[in-house]
This record gives structure tokens, C-alpha cells and sequence, in this order.
């Protein structure tokens, strides 16, 4: 399992090459763990966003907190 420490410095880097992607750098690549690296380009840009998304999570539970979603539809008749 992944501490908390490297839970943030992978959210922080990911955050950094979304940030790099969207100002101009054709691709970036993201350190995932041990010999892990993904590169991202404009084409699967959704995909780094996830992933930030999901770090984000995770980091959140590292804090205690948990991030809600939304709620589920409710239709009232």
C-alpha cells in the first residue's frame, strides 16, 4: 500500500503535467510507481484527469476526510 507522503507527491505531479499539458507541452509523462510511467497528450487528457481525481480520493481519506459524489436521483411523483 502507498503512504499518504507519496499519495500527495503523485497528486502534486499529476496536477503539475495537467498543468504543463494545457499551457502548451505536446506530452507529459507521470511517474505512477516503481519503473511506472504514463505518458499523457491532448488526445487522453480525460484520462490524467481521472487520475487526479482518483489521487485526490485518496489523498482526502489520507486526511480523514472522505469527498462526496454526487447523491443518488431521487424522483418524486
Amino acid at each position: 500500500m502507498t503512504d499518504c507522503a507519496t499519495k500527495r507527491l503523485r497528486l502534486a505531479e499529476a496536477e503539475n503535467a495537467l498543468h504543463e499539458l494545457l499551457t502548451g507541452t505536446k506530452a507529459v509523462k507521470v511517474g505512477f510507481g516503481p519503473g511506472k510511467v504514463s505518458e499523457y497528450t491532448e488526445a487522453n487528457i480525460g484520462q490524467l484527469r481521472t487520475y487526479i481525481e482518483d489521487l485526490r480520493r485518496q489523498v482526502a481519506e489520507c486526511d480523514g476526510q472522505v469527498l462526496q459524489g454526487r447523491g443518488p436521483i431521487r424522483l418524486v411523483f
